[in-house]
C-alpha cells in the first residue's frame, strides 16, 4: 500500500489503529506479541520526521511494549536479543537501543 497516494493519510493511520486494537485485545499475557507490537512501532517511527511530536509517541509505544514483553518473560535472553537486533536494524546506535529497551 506504500505506493498509494493516500498511504500516509489513510493506510498508516489505519495500521496504527489496528496495532492499538491488537494491544488492547491481547491484554498483558503474551510477551512475543508485545515484542512484535514494539517492532511495529519502531518500524513506524522511521516513517515520521524525528522533529515531529509523533516520532516520540511512536517510540514511547515501542518502549512500553518491549518493557511489557520483558516483564512477562524476564529470564528470556533470546527474546531480549531479538528485540535488541530488531531495533538495531532501524537505529544502529547502542545508546539508542539501550534507551528504547530500558537497559540504560
Amino acid at each position: 500500500m506504500w505506493q498509494k497516494p493516500d498511504y500516509h493519510q489513510k493506510w498508516l493511520p489505519a495500521a496504527d489503529t489496528c496495532m492499538e486494537r491488537a494491544a488492547y485485545f491481547a491484554g498483558e499475557k503474551n510477551p512475543n506479541l508485545h515484542a512484535e507490537l514494539g517492532n511495529y512501532w519502531v518500524m513506524r517511527s522511521k516513517t515520521i520526521d524525528p522533529l515531529n511530536q509523533l516520532w516520540d509517541s511512536t517510540l514511547n509505544r515501542a518502549r512500553w511494549h518491549y518493557r511489557k514483553a520483558t516483564e512477562l518473560e524476564p529470564a528470556d535472553k533470546k527474546l531480549k536479543e531479538q528485540i535488541r537486533k530488531y531495533i538495531w536494524n532501524f537505529y544502529p546506535d547502542e545508546e539508542f537501543v539501550k534507551e528504547v529497551t530500558g537497559d540504560k
